[in-house]
């Protein structure tokens, strides 16, 4: 990780700011949480959020960055070494979304991010440069370009494959809210939320990985 983003010791005045601005943002957002809701949950004076970040601004960008480099590191620790190219591209979504039902604070961040135009999360994402998704990106288009090369996938335009993976894993953060009102069960309830897992399984291998040829009988 880039030097500036290392998360600070959480016993600290700058880690006590930082997790509780977390906290704050997630349940109230940018905008309704004040510098004196974060030091007072902080137990610091507003001088020292000054001090170690700016402004309210330059803070949520920094608990923004961790967030998205705190799921980076927890999706990559989940891979095998001797994970193929093909397979860690199909289980990528679900693996998403077994990290982010891991941090709920993430998902409420990310949702509310989104929904008010993805301005400061723009900023962050160019900030992180290759650290953040631009180089999970390019590594993502990398391992598609070898696992069609080998045969492990199909050939399709990378850019909307990558689009469909990453949607598909997101799918409870944005949609779950909509899929209590419109179903008959809690998709966070384990065993749905198992069941879901499964059947996006299913349906990745069957659109993005060709079906085995049967060997010809001698």
């Amino acid at each position: 990780l880039p030097p500036n983003w290392q998360l600070p010791d959480k016993d600290s005045p700058r880690g006590r700011i930082h997790a509780s601005a977390r906290q704050l943002f997630a349940e109230k957002g940018l905008d309704a949480t004040t510098i004196r809701d974060i030091t007072e949950a902080a137990k610091v004076n507003s001088a020292m959020v000054h001090y170690y970040f700016r402004s309210k601004e330059e803070l949520y960008h920094r608990v923004l960055g961790h967030e998205i480099l705190t799921v980076f590191r927890d999706i990559h620790e989940q891979i095998a070494p001797d994970t193929s190219a093909g397979e860690l591209l199909v289980t990528l979504p679900t693996r998403v979304m077994r990290v982010v039902s891991d941090h709920p604070v993430w998902a409420k961040l990310l949702s509310r991010e989104i929904s008010g135009g993805a301005v400061h999360l723009q900023r962050v994402v160019a900030d992180l440069k290759d650290a953040g998704p631009l180089g999970v990106r390019m590594k993502a288009e990398a391992l598609y370009k070898e696992a069609v090369r080998q045969g492990q996938l199909h050939d399709l335009p990378i850019f909307y494959v990558i689009q469909f993976l990453l949607v598909l894993g997101y799918s409870g953060v944005f949609f779950n809210p909509f899929f209590r009102v419109i179903g008959e069960h809690d998709p966070d309830e384990e065993r749905f939320f198992n069941e879901r897992l499964r059947i996006f399984d299913t349906l990745i291998r069957h659109g993005l990985v060709p079906e085995k040829k049967p060997s010809p009988k001698l």
